[in-house]
């Protein structure tokens, strides 16, 4: 279940790249912006179950990534339903969150969970 949500993240970026590029990035967040608040609770949760049953040391630079991205999207929801453009800057936020926490936080969870022989 945490590969096919990093993949539906993936087609996520991509798509809302895809609107800003063609002028329809405001319009996109309305249906994104639900989805990603859905990933963040249920993702983070799966994760967050998988360190606490592992005893994973570096649960609490892991849970200050969760924090980050839910804050960032929450800040730039506020702006998108104030009328601000927000699609830009929801792009942006995933687009280095994903790069620096998949490669990161997730890529240590991994080693942990499933230590090489």
């Amino acid at each position: 279940a945490v590969e096919k949500d990093h993949h539906r993240l993936f087609q996520d970026i991509h798509d809302l790249g895809e609107a800003v590029r063609h002028g329809q990035g405001e319009a996109a967040l309305d249906e994104l912006l639900p989805r990603l608040e859905t990933f963040c609770r249920d993702h983070f949760r799966r994760e967050e179950l998988l360190m606490e049953l592992t005893g994973y040391p570096g649960v609490e630079s892991h849970l200050a990534a969760h924090r980050e991205l839910r804050d960032g999207l929450k800040g730039l929801a506020a702006g998108h339903r104030d009328g601000l453009d927000a699609a830009a800057g929801v792009l942006d936020l995933l687009d280095q969150w994903s790069l620096k926490h998949l490669t990161g936080e997730d890529f240590l969870l991994a080693s942990h969970l499933w230590p090489r022989p």
